[in-house]
């Protein structure tokens, strides 16, 4: 999926390189000291970047053209790095004229999709976008089943499919150099040092450049001494700014790669996801014909390996006929319909339902009794706190970043990953009358709204995108 967007400038854009200051104390700092007096107006820039081919208008300024830039390049390889660096830096530091209205900012992803960065950005996308035009670059081999719900929610979408090619790394040069971004956030754990390289080369030093790390990274031997390496550089020398999203995920950091990341945590959408009523529950369960006497188990995500959603299938088949159970996953059930054929195999086909991708998984949530996040990892269980948040108490396995939730929201149930657990889990929550789950859920869905609700996350990467410094609360 490709998408056009204006080059921001309304009133045309300036050719040539720029440079901004990120040491701002408001939005609209970014943007003091960039006219250029003499700049050449020319209409707004459209771009259409699809896949591994990347076609871009050029900004254009006399002294910098694509035959400058290839000579460049085998300059490099005949001379030194740091001599090429410098002569390029030396015509991004360029001051020119952009737009005046708002800051620009560009997120870096793989694949979008419906999983936990993404879902960040979209549930803070009325806060942000406020004061900033927000633009998301995928670099999946393809653009993401997410890119769509991104972009109606306002997103500019960007599409280059990652390859271990120079080329590909020109082309995301390109978008950089003519978005004329004032922040770039990287999200991806791939090649993350070497977009932090392309950033710095092609936008300089006084851009501000950030790096959330999204998961538990345990790499290990030789590959971890590596990410050591790439860690240290992209901190002391490309100074990126690198976050943590949980305790757990800053623990395991400096344990192994020796950086004391600072703390923001992930958040949900606290406007949409809320306890529902009485009345807008049994309304829920009419619509997805559930009847009252079923106890509903609900999972939110794809069936990826680490979610374990076949070993839920299998703890279906370790509980008694006579308790009445089902099971639903609202997500993309992955290729061949793995879950319903494990169900089939073991006879309990009548007791889970596929939704598959849904737009709203809002009425859902109201209809379930528990959520069921068996997970053998997590960088953070967004899912998790979302149908907490929506009245639905969760039963969790207990593994890093889901265990962090342990000293916040009280009366999660814990488990360890396997069928057996599973299903003892599943069998307790269904013991517990409507009432106490009812009462259970609203004291869970207050604990996350307080800790992991848009006051939080949210406001503190505003703070940090106005000012470039990160403080602690």
């Amino acid at each position: 999926m490709a998408s056009q967007s204006s080059g921001g400038d309304p009133a045309g854009g300036c050719h040539g390189l720029w440079m901004v200051e990120t040491q701002a104390s408001s939005w609209m700092s970014h943007r003091q000291k960039r006219s250029a007096p003499g700049c050449v107006s020319s209409p707004s820039l459209l771009r259409n970047v699809n896949g591994s081919a990347c076609e871009v208008r050029l900004l254009r300024k006399k002294g910098f053209t694509l035959a400058r830039w290839r000579m460049r390049i085998r300059r490099y390889t005949q001379n030194s790095f740091c001599k090429v660096c410098k002569m390029h830096l030396k015509r991004v530091n360029e001051n020119h004229s952009v737009d005046q209205s708002k800051i620009r900012i560009l997120h870096i992803f793989a694949e979008l999709k419906p999983s936990g960065g993404e879902a960040m950005v979209l549930s803070a996308a009325s806060l942000w976008q406020k004061e900033a035009e927000i633009h998301l670059l995928s670099t999946g081999s393809s653009v993401g089943e997410y890119a769509e719900v991104l972009e109606k929610a306002g997103y500019r979408i960007h599409h280059i499919a990652f390859a271990k090619r120079l080329s590909f790394f020109i082309s995301v040069g390109r978008l950089l150099r003519e978005g004329k971004f004032d922040i770039v956030h990287l999200h991806t754990e791939r090649a993350s040092p070497i977009f932090a390289a392309t950033t710095r080369l092609y936008l300089g030093y006084s851009i501000l450049l950030l790096r959330t790390v999204h998961h538990i990274f345990r790499f290990r031997g030789f590959l971890r001494w590596r990410k050591f390496v790439e860690r240290q550089v992209m901190r002391r020398i490309l100074r990126v700014t690198l976050i943590s999203n949980s305790p757990s995920g800053q623990r395991n950091e400096w344990n192994r790669y020796r950086v004391r990341n600072p703390l923001i945590p992930n958040w949900y959408d606290s406007d949409k996801y809320v306890v529902p009523t009485e009345s807008q529950r049994q309304e829920a369960r009419r619509i997805l014909d559930l009847p009252d006497d079923l106890c509903v188990f609900i999972s939110l995500g794809g069936n990826w390996s680490y979610k374990n959603y076949g070993m839920i299938v299998e703890a279906l088949g370790k509980i008694d006929d006579s308790l009445r159970v089902l099971y639903i996953q609202v997500g993309p059930q992955g290729e061949g319909a793995p879950l319903e054929t494990i169900s089939r195999a073991l006879g309990v086909q009548d007791r889970i339902r596929c939704a598959g991708v849904v737009e709203n998984p809002l009425p859902y949530l109201h209809a379930a009794d528990v959520y069921l996040m068996p997970s053998s990892e997590e960088g953070f269980g967004v899912a998790a706190v979302e149908a907490m948040a929506a009245g639905v108490p969760a039963v969790l396995s207990n593994v890093e970043a889901l265990s962090d939730f342990r000293d916040r929201v009280a009366g999660i149930l814990y488990v360890e990953p396997n069928p057996s657990a599973i299903a003892s889990a599943m069998v307790s929550m269904c013991g517990l009358s409507n009432d106490q789950r009812r009462s259970l859920g609203r004291r869970q869905a207050e604990a996350v709204r307080e800790n992991y609700g848009l006051s939080n996350g949210p406001m503190k990467y505003a703070e940090l995108y106005r000012t470039g410094e990160f403080r602690s609360t």
